[in-house]
């Protein structure tokens, strides 16, 4: 499968864990919970070529026609020092409500979930299914991880889940004025 990934620096929420201070006075620093999550466009524009990106437009750039419905997907970067087992992607309101969970994403190197990331790596989690019939779809505004070790963070939704909210509700609304 061709791989083409475009896009720019999305900002991300990384939250962090100061030290603890064990009984005899030495201070335990755990390590710091760094990932960075992007939500992304993915548009199919030949065979097995796809091309990922946070910024819509760039995809225009390309002059290629798609040949599948616009996906979306949540990219995760471990940006920290110490591995990560990243358990459940998914999309969230500002409040965390509401909010839709994968827990089992369709990955884009085929390898298994859920993932432990090791600094530096990173992993392309695939939501699976049209949102265009989700009643919430509008209301969805960051994308967001879950550990293992229950740590959430978040990412913002930035151009791509805009974009691909717009998409999904335009679509809904004109299959529902042909009648499919």
């Amino acid at each position: 499968m061709a791989l083409a990934f475009l896009g720019r620096a999305a900002a991300s929420f990384r939250p962090s864990f100061g030290g603890r201070s064990s009984s005899d006075g030495d201070a335990l620093v755990e390590p710091k919970v760094r990932l960075r999550v992007r939500p992304k466009i993915i548009y199919a524009f030949a065979g097995d070529a796809i091309a990922i990106s946070d910024q819509p437009g760039d995809l225009a750039k390309l002059g290629k026609e798609s040949i599948a419905e616009i996906g979306l997907c949540i990219e995760v970067v471990n940006d920290g020092d110490a591995n990560i087992t990243v358990a459940e992607v998914g999309l969230a309101g500002w409040f965390e409500s509401p909010q839709i969970a994968v827990h089992e994403p369709l990955l884009h190197d085929n390898k298994p979930w859920p993932r432990t990331l090791k600094p530096g790596e990173n992993v392309v989690a695939h939501l699976a299914t049209g949102l265009k019939n989700q009643s919430v779809l509008k209301s969805f505004k960051r994308a967001y991880v879950r550990t293992t070790d229950d740590v959430v963070c978040y990412g913002a939704g930035g151009p791509a889940l805009k974009f691909y909210i717009k998409r999904m509700r335009d679509q809904a609304s004109s299959s529902t004025q042909t009648g499919v």
